[in-house]
């Protein structure tokens, strides 16, 4: 799980609905990993001007679930 760093993060909707769908996971006790560009834009926010000089916004979310919390 990706924890929110705070709201000025999540200035794009992939990121805020990546945020929504791990919060809504944890609270249902499925462990649920982000991976990809969001993750890269919530965890790593000191290098984010990095993605944005290169123009690379995120366009979905890639994330993976336990085979345990798989229904």
């Amino acid at each position: 799980m990706i924890p929110p760093q705070s709201a000025n993060v999540l200035d794009d909707q992939p990121t805020s609905q990546a945020t929504v769908l791990c919060e809504s996971a944890t609270a249902q006790g499925i462990q649920f990993r982000l991976f990809g560009s969001c993750a890269i834009r919530i965890k790593c926010t000191g290098d984010r001007q990095i993605l944005d000089r290169f123009n690379r916004r995120p366009k979905d979310i890639d994330g993976v679930v336990r085979l345990a919390d798989r229904q």
